[in-house]
């Protein structure tokens, strides 16, 4: 095997067991349950974070938060929504080696602020 056919092979487990442990996640809080991968770097280990559904306060707070400041509001949306007992330490150390994760996960949490915002605008 080829040390890119290794690697693929690994994130495809990566990919495989960050579901399955999601699925453990929605069972036992009884919420949807979002997740991100997220890689700094080729060579590192893929960072798993858990998000759990927001309430529809925060999605508000955060959609007109956002149209002021849209770091601050992916910012609010990661701490009212990650499943912190459940995600990778390494987003939480917010130091110039695992920033990268920590950033990575604020524009994962954009990306929902914007779904949230699109859903609002269909009604």
């Amino acid at each position: 095997m080829t040390k890119s056919t290794e690697k693929a092979n690994h994130l495809e487990q990566v990919y495989a067991d960050a579901e399955t442990d999601r699925l453990k996640l929605e069972e036992k809080l009884k919420v949807k349950v979002k997740v991100a991968i997220l890689t700094a770097d080729a060579n590192e280990e893929p960072c798993v974070v858990f998000f759990r559904t927001a309430t529809t306060f925060t999605k508000m707070q955060c959609i007109d938060l956002a149209m002021q400041s849209p770091m601050k509001a992916s910012a609010t949306m990661f701490d009212a929504t990650v499943i912190r007992e459940a995600s990778d330490p390494r987003v939480f150390q917010m130091d110039n080696d695992n920033d990268a994760y920590y950033l990575g996960a604020i524009q994962f949490c954009g990306g929902l602020i914007k779904v949230a915002r699109n859903s609002l605008k269909k009604k």
